[in-house]
């Protein structure tokens, strides 16, 4: 049991040390999407989906020691989770410490990369909100008429207009 829950502490700490990895490029990520930065943006993209895959190699390892753990203690390993394992380690009290701390600083990490990704999420959405706006402007100016008609009626229209008036009325 012991290796099968220094096994477990091992793979959350992985875990840990990719998501920590993930804070700063998911930080950099905000201000790409701000400055509009496509290149940047792609090549941080290629950086994340790295560390995705090997999050998922890490997942596929956790669950199979949790399995192994759940079999052990006669456990169902579906409804099983970290904070259980911790539970059941009191005679384990240096183990048990350990799975605390590194599972309490995984879902601290975790969380704040998810917020990160929330609010890039939400900067992307309101980008491509623009991006729609300004399409609809565009394509809403192509049915304008154009008038560029610089001939000796445009300047009779000008006279008789604005251009008689002048642009400022000011008092003398």
């Amino acid at each position: 049991m012991a290796s099968l829950i220094r096994d477990l502490i091992t793979v959350l700490k992985e875990e840990e040390e990719i998501y920590e990895y993930l804070l700063p490029i998911t930080r950099d990520k905000k201000q790409v999407i701000i400055k509009n930065d496509l290149q940047s943006l792609q090549n941080i993209t290629v950086e994340e989906q790295k560390a995705v895959e090997i999050l998922n190699v890490l997942e596929r390892r956790r669950e199979e020691v949790i399995v192994n753990i759940a079999t052990v203690l006669s456990m169902d390993s579906d409804t099983m989770k970290v904070s259980d394992i911790i539970a059941v380690l009191d005679r384990q009290p240096d183990e048990q410490k350990e799975l605390r701390e590194v599972h309490r600083k995984l879902r601290s990490t975790v969380e704040e990369v998810k917020k990160l990704n929330d609010l890039n999420r939400m900067l992307m959405e309101q980008s491509l909100e623009m991006i729609a706006f300004d399409l609809n402007v565009l394509q809403s100016m192509k049915g304008l008429p154009v008038s560029n008609n610089y001939n000796r009626q445009a300047r009779q229209q000008f006279d008789t207009g604005i251009g008689s008036r002048g642009v400022f009325d000011a008092k003398q």
